[in-house]
Order: C-alpha cells, then structure tokens, then sequence
C-alpha cells in the first residue's frame, strides 16, 4: 500500500476494513460466498455477494459498524463471468474486494461498502488442498457443488467449534449450582447485561471512528488541496511548468502545444440545418446524387437505411461476397456527409480485447495502442465531424472473442461508456515524479544560478548543480539521473499519448464488414442479437436503369459537414408499448420464431423499434422499416435443419412455413416495389433448403 493509500479517506477505510476482517495490511481481500442474484423493478437482474467468509479462516465477515439486519454483500454486477450454473444447488465463488465507488458508499451509508474486483470472481468448482473430502462415485458437478458446500460449512463451523464447547461447559458448571429458574434468570440478566455493554462499547468505538474519520478527512481534504494548488492535472502542468519540461527534453513541442491548444478544428462544410432546413429525410437523395457522380449506385431505399441506421449507434454490419460494394459505400457515404472513415484490418489471429483496443506495457511504462484505439482517440479529438471506424474483414476472427467487452460498452445507451484502459495510479505517479524532480531542478538551478532556459546537459555539465542533484535526488547510490530522466520522459510521454479512461466519442459510428465463406467465422447469436445486419449482393443483380430514374438534381453543390448531433443523440431503446402496432407484431415475430430455437428477445425488438424511429426520420415508410427490421434482425439468425423435430414433435419445416405465411398476411403486396422483401427473401430460403438436405439458412445460396 502506498503512502498516498493510507492517507487518503479510501485508504484508511481499507485499512481499517483488513484489520476487522483478519486480513494482513498489504493483503488482499479475499473472500468466499454465495452468489445471489436480484431482479430490478425494470426487469434487469443483478449479483451480489452474500455469506462473505475469509478465504483462509473461514471466519464470517461483517462490515465495521453496520447493524446485524443491514446488508453485508459485495455487488458484482449486471453479468456473471462464463463457467457459473445458475441452476446449481449452491454457488459458491472465491473473488476479491475492493471498496465500491464513493456514490455508492454514501448512498447505503457505509464507508466500507464492497464490490467484487472485475476479473477475480471465479466458481469454487476446484477444492484447495487444505481441504479434505471424499466424493465417491461418479464425480459429477452436482455431487462436487455439493461437497464443496459441505467443505465450506464444515470448515466455518470447526473455527467456533472450541468456542460453542467452552460455553457449554460454563452453562453446565451454572446448571449444577443454581436451581433451574433462578438460573435462567441470571443467566438472562446476564446476556442482558453483556448486550448493553457491547452495545455501550460499540457505540463508543463508532464515535471513535467518527472522530477519527473527521480528523482524517481533514487531515486528507488539506493534502488534497495542497496537492492540485501544486499539481493538479497534467493540463496544469503543461501550463506552470511546460517550458521547464521542454527544456528538460521531458515533453517535446507538438505535445505541449497540443495540451495547451486542445480546440478542435472548426467545421468547413455546410450542416443539415444550413443545407436541408434540417430535414434529415432530404439527406438520402443528396447523397445518391452525388454517388452516382462518382459511378457508385445504390438505391435511394439502401441509402435511406444506410443513414438510417447512422442514427442508432449500434454496431451496424454489412455482410457480402468480396467486391459486393459494402466498403465503398461506407467510404462514399462518409464522404458525401463530410464524414471521416477509417478502414481498420481484422487480423485472424486476434483472440482478445487487447486485440482491438491494446493494453498496458508496465515495462515501458507506456500503452501500446492499436489502429482502432487511435483512430477513437482522432474522433475524441475532432469532436465536430462525424466519425465511421470499419472494421474490415471483421469475421477473419472470433467477433465474439476480440469484441466482446465492445459490444458491453455499445450496449450503455443512457450516457456514453468509458472504456478503462490502465488504473489511474500511473498517470497519478507519473505527475508526482515529474513533479518531485522539477522542484529539486529548480533549487539546482538556483544554487548553480542558471537561467529557466538551462537544459538537462547544462544541469549534468555543472558541477553545483550536479552534486545537488546527486545528493538531494537520491541518486548518490541508486540509478543515475540520466536514467532516471529517460524514465520521466517514457512515464509522461506514455500518459500523455493515451488517458487511464477513454469515454467513447459520441461522434464514432462503428462498423464491420464481413464475408459468409469458408475462409471466415460464422456470427454467434450474441452477435447477431446486438446487430444490425445490412446483406449485400452481387452488384451485377442491380436494375442500374431503376436506380438513374430515381437520380435527382443536385439541390447544392457546396461540401456538406453533418454535425454528429444532427445524427441523433445516444439515447435508450424505446419502451415496449405492446399497444403499437409495430411492437405488437414484432412480438408474434417472436413467438413464431421461439419454436424454432431462434431468440428475438426484448432487446432485439426495443432495438428495432429504435431503429424505426430513426428511419422514418430518414425516409422510410413504417413498412418500409419494419421489412428491413426483419431483414436485418430476425433472418440473419435462421440456420435451420428441417429434418429435426420442435420440442412439440412437429417438424421444423411446419413452423418455418408458418413464419412466411405470417410475413406474407402482414404484408400483403405492401412490398411488391421493393427489391429486397422480407417475404422472397424467405421463400427462397425455404426453397434452397430443399435442395440442400433440408439445410434453411440466410447465408446459403
């Protein structure tokens, strides 16, 4: 623990937490419970941490000061980690504790209220050593949770076992020399009298710990104060001493002038509300014009629904054969709105999130980032445009292996996620070092009566300078002062380059572009349930000539700049209204599609009633949308063998017609114009099943 820890408000109740629980000071907090899992009143569910025990004594673990009936839980989360039975008997886990942010404490009112640190939560499926057991017969997991319940009882239960013998000999003892009422009474009176003195002593030590707790919230508020009037970000120190650092050869020009000019570039186009009145259904037409001058056609409808899902924020993916046009059109779209794109490659070998967004090189003391973090970090930085980052290639891996954490900070519609990158402590240590070092240069000068504009060289070079640095920089028997100014120089270059957190640009659209082949993964239904699947076919297919009579005139010939906010905001899914008429049919979707195996939850449909919203402001009729609702949210996930039996015993084939025929009741001959319809698009999957071993999917031709 460090001695800022211990200093700080959070730092002493941690302390003072270890030491009621049994735990060393530089120990962590490991304990072992129960999980326990809590509905919310909008449905979602929640996990928490119950039955809190010390991992080595098995000791019952309650918070400092929190009446019996309170709550003595860590919380865990929204998501579990994958490897839990929610079905299980018992659900035990080992995990480690660290305090709850400071809102959180405040609002249940206990200063050493928990949570679970992200990563450690694990299931108690593997005995340590030092406990002993038999399982006899097959070892299955019911029989292992069980006895891993039993173990764990037995173990908390033998810590008091001398306890409960010593207390039943005194009663004993009592029993023999006292006639049985008058015992009972003294022994009531006794009880009595030892509740009110622990009581008494209790409250005394929670007033202790007031005081205490104010003199170091003092104690920690004028520290505070101290610390930000000297150094308070790295802004502040670019400000009072970035002339020192650059002179130092610690911070190089473009940095310093970055920190201290940060505005973004202003707009040099025109926005929707200056070109279009903002009329976001007058962009569509626009935008294929000015294509189509580029030799790039694509229906007005595609665009319409291109823009259209630019409005949800999800991760939108466009799914085809190579030279299908997915990725010229994202491009040629950007282009047309004044929009950045940037094309990021998907490499095969990518397996986890530091794939795609880097990780922390504790070594160097700097983050080794990756083409899509810095293309976030460029949109963070250009505020004013809109910005689409494509992943190319996406399915060359696992999307479910490399994405996974994405799709959790793309799922946050209430505010904009932050994405934690590395712990803040390095950026904090990186200012006190830099900090530290500055002042005793200063005196350094000052006694060799150098000038603000002395380099390191001349600080080395002089003799006074030197020999004070030496001796009051530590450095007499330690690393050399060159060595600890290149360690200066990695540690701020390294914070300065990427934050501890990165709060998701509310300007960033992301995007994948994926090839159905043998060469590539399939989506997992995670995947698909998240997405918006925009199909691409062979462009050979397209009636060229429909799309030139659909050509208008140019309204306007100056570059477009479409401000993201004209876009729509990040916002929360739409509530389930089953009394619209969209929602309600989307709900039938869904109890067609249940037979089948095939999910179309209530996300997926707040998730298309979202998308609708925003396209009917692009355009589209509400048929329109809710057609490509189900070409994009609902067929993407149908890989069926029809040869197999519902869990009813009917054939699969039975419901899958049942699916068209509800399409096709719904929609009549609504969508004879269109060239892409929910119901063909069906029909045909029904027939190349045929002739396919009674194989139905989306994706085979």
């Amino acid at each position: 623990m460090t001695s800022f820890e211990v200093d700080s408000l959070e730092g002493y109740a941690l302390a003072e937490l270890r030491r009621e629980w049994g735990y060393e000071p530089d120990e962590r907090i490991v304990v072992i419970g129960n999980i326990r899992a809590a509905k919310l009143p909008d449905g979602k569910t929640i996990y928490f941490l119950e039955d809190l025990k010390h991992a080595s004594s098995f000791s019952s673990l309650r918070y400092p000061h929190v009446a019996i009936n309170g709550s003595h839980s860590a919380f865990i989360g929204p998501v579990l980690p994958q490897g839990f039975d929610l079905q299980a008997k018992y659900l035990w886990a080992l995990a480690e504790l660290t305090l709850s942010p400071k809102k959180e404490r405040e609002k249940h009112k206990n200063p050493y209220q928990c949570n679970v640190v992200r990563g450690t939560l694990r299931p108690l499926s593997e005995m340590p050593k030092d406990w002993h057991f038999t399982v006899r017969g097959p070892a299955t997991v019911a029989l292992l949770e069980t006895a891993v319940h039993d173990a764990i009882m037995a173990r908390a239960n033998k810590s008091t076992a001398s306890q409960i013998a010593s207390i039943k000999a005194k009663l004993n003892v009592e029993q023999s020399n006292l006639e049985a009422a008058s015992s009972a009474l003294a022994r009531a009176l006794s009880h009595q009298a030892t509740a009110d003195a622990r009581l008494a002593d209790t409250e005394n030590q929670y007033r202790d710990a007031l005081r205490k707790l104010d003199l170091q919230r003092d104690k920690y508020e004028k520290e505070k104060a101290l610390m930000e009037a000297r150094l308070s970000s790295l802004a502040e120190l670019a400000e009072r001493k970035g002339e020192r650092l650059h002179a130092l050869g610690l911070l190089d020009a473009d940095d310093l002038k970055r920190l201290r000019d940060p505005h973004p570039p202003a707009a040099n186009g025109l926005s929707l509300a200056e070109a279009f009145d903002g009329d976001f259904s007058r962009l569509a037409p626009h935008v294929q014009a000015v294509l189509w001058s580029r030799n790039l056609m694509y229906t007005q409808d595609r665009i319409r629904n291109f823009l259209a899902l630019t409005r949800t924020s999800d991760l939108v993916i466009l799914a085809g054969d190579s030279g299908s046009g997915k990725t010229s059109m994202v491009k040629a779209v950007a282009q047309a709105l004044g929009a950045i794109c940037e094309i990021i490659a998907v490499k095969p070998n990518w397996t986890g999130p530091e794939d795609l967004i880097g990780y922390f090189n504790p070594v160097e003391r700097k983050y080794q980032s990756t083409p899509f973090l810095d293309a976030l970090l460029r949109a963070e930085a250009d505020p004013n445009r809109l910005h689409f980052i494509l992943l190319d290639e996406m399915n060359l891996a696992r999307v479910e292996y490399y994405f996974a954490d994405f799709l959790s900070y793309l799922e946050t519609r209430d505010r904009l996620p932050e994405i934690p990158l590395f712990t803040q402590d390095e950026e904090r240590h990186v200012l006190m070092e830099n900090g530290i070092f500055l002042s005793i240069e200063q005196e350094a000068r000052l006694k060799a009566k150098l000038d603000e504009g002395a380099t390191i060289e001349d600080l080395l070079t002089d003799e006074t300078a030197n020999n004070f640095l030496t001796l009051f920089g530590g450095f007499k028997n330690t690393e050399s002062i060159l060595a600890h100014h290149a360690r200066l120089r990695r540690g701020l270059s390294g914070v300065l380059s990427t934050r501890s957190t990165l709060s998701f640009p509310a300007n960033v659209r992301i995007m994948g572009a994926v090839n159905m082949d043998d060469t590539t993964h399939s989506l997992s239904p995670k995947v698909l349930d998240r997405a918006h699947v925009l199909r691409f076919d062979n462009p050979f297919l397209t009636d060229w000539e429909a799309i030139e009579n659909e050509i208008e005139p140019l309204e306007l010939t100056d570059a477009l700049q479409i401000l993201p906010e004209e876009f729509g905001a990040r916002t929360d899914y739409p509530a389930f209204d089953r009394t619209l008429p969209a929602a309600e049919f989307l709900a039938r979707l869904a109890r067609v599609l249940d037979p089948l195996g095939v999910e179309f939850g209530y996300r997926a449909i707040r998730q298309g009633l979202g998308y609708l919203q925003g396209a009917q402001e692009a355009g589209l009729t509400e048929r329109e949308a809710l057609n490509n609702i189900i070409l994009m949210k609902v067929l993407p996930k149908l890989t069926l063998d029809l040869g197999r039996v519902m869990p009813d015993g009917r054939p699969r084939r039975e419901q899958l017609l049942a699916l068209r025929d509800l399409l096709a009741e719904e929609f009549a001959d609504d969508l004879d114009y269109l060239d892409d319809s929910c119901v063909q698009r069906l029909e045909g999957l029904a027939a190349t099943a045929d002739a396919n071993n009674g194989l139905a999917s989306y994706w085979v031709r």
